[in-house]
């Protein structure tokens, strides 16, 4: 008795062995049921829109500001958001209904473009009237350094006025630079654009699925086995009783 407890592991092992179709046959019954079981799932659809962002950085492209956002504009669909290279915000809706997905992508793109182009308008004008400020204040020293130019022809300017024309004419010349400046970033600045919008099916998500009955029909394929070894050696100890 004590030389057959001591082999147990591998008399288990031999019997497996023999019964080695077995781990063939029910992992191809679960297998096959998981594979019924997923063509009974519905249809999945996927929407996706890229938005270009341009140069804006700020929470109008974090995407989980944005997934937060719109959280609950998805209904029973689920949102994702990433940004792909550089300043292209990727918006995925999946779902199992094609009209929904497509509506609900559609409307989150207008609605996120808007945001975006209204940021973008935001700057522009934020810059504009900074530099309408800078042509102001621009203005008003060339008028005050034409004064005192005008004073110089007549030799009536006094010396502490012709150094303040000198700064005068420093700091015009700092603020035309600014404006050229502003101007650049003006013309540079890039524009928010819609890249592509797409409703396309995505499948049943069968993977899991049918990696789920593999993983069963094996494990059912153990156990069956473990308990038919513990069977036949209950009898054979019970008959030599």
């Amino acid at each position: 008795m004590h030389d057959e407890k001591r082999f147990v592991l591998y008399d288990y092992l031999v019997f497996f062995w023999n019964k080695k179709l077995w781990f063939l046959l029910l992992p191809l019954i679960t297998l096959g049921l998981a594979f019924l079981i997923s063509m009974m799932q519905p249809v999945q659809y996927q929407g996706r829109t890229i938005l270009y962002t341009g140069d804006l950085k700020g929470s109008e492209t974090d995407p989980e500001v944005i997934k937060h956002q719109y959280k609950n504009d998805v209904k029973d669909n689920n949102l994702a958001v990433e940004v792909f290279e550089r300043g292209q915000l990727v918006f995925t809706v999946t779902g199992s209904n094609s009209a929904q997905v497509n509506n609900d992508i559609s409307s989150i793109t207008k609605k996120h473009y808007k945001v975006l182009d209204e940021e973008y308008e935001e700057i522009i004008l934020r810059t504009e009237n900074g530099m309408e400020t800078k042509e102001q204040h621009l203005d008003s020293l060339n008028k005050l350094t034409a004064l005192y130019t005008k004073q110089m022809k007549e030799d009536t300017l006094s010396p502490e006025e012709e150094s303040r024309m000198t700064e005068l004419q420093i700091v015009a010349k700092e603020i035309e630079q600014q404006i050229d400046n502003n101007k650049k970033d003006i013309a540079m600045y890039e524009k928010p654009q819609k890249l592509d919008t797409t409703v396309v099916e995505s499948g049943r998500n069968q993977k899991p699925i049918l990696a789920l009955g593999l993983v069963a029909g094996l494990f059912l394929s153990l156990i069956s086995l473990v308990l038919w070894k513990y069977i036949e050696d209950a009898r054979r100890y019970r008959k030599n009783d």
